[in-house]
């Protein structure tokens, strides 16, 4: 005997410590880069929220983090930190509150080749 059923959603709840990893961040595998400027974009950052960012370089662990500037009247939050490395990649973390949380729409890494 089988039961079916359909899952109701709940568009309201949220995730209590969600997170995001990139790829390796490694436009050509050949050349290092410099990593200079990261912002992340966002729709709205309820009172109590906030947004972490991280990084790892050439996969050594841990996550060491950024130190992020709201620009609260661009709805952005940025850091330049130049990171010269080959590999790379990024965590970003959304602190939320209670039900609230941020909305995220983009995040932007700024970068140079590193000439040998």
């Amino acid at each position: 005997m089988s039961s079916y059923g359909t899952d109701n959603l709940d568009y309201t709840a949220k995730y209590g410590s969600p997170y995001l990893i990139t790829l390796n961040l490694a436009p050509d595998g050949y050349v290092s880069e410099s990593f200079k400027k990261y912002i992340v974009s966002y729709s709205s950052k309820p009172t109590g929220t906030d947004i972490e960012l991280s990084y790892l370089k050439n996969t050594a662990t841990p996550y060491v983090a950024f130190v992020l500037r709201d620009k609260s009247d661009e709805q952005q939050m940025e850091v330049h930190k130049q990171v010269d490395t080959g590999l790379f990649q990024l965590k970003m973390e959304p602190t939320v509150n209670g039900n609230n949380a941020p909305e995220i729409n983009e995040i932007m890494v700024f970068y140079t080749e590193k000439l040998l």
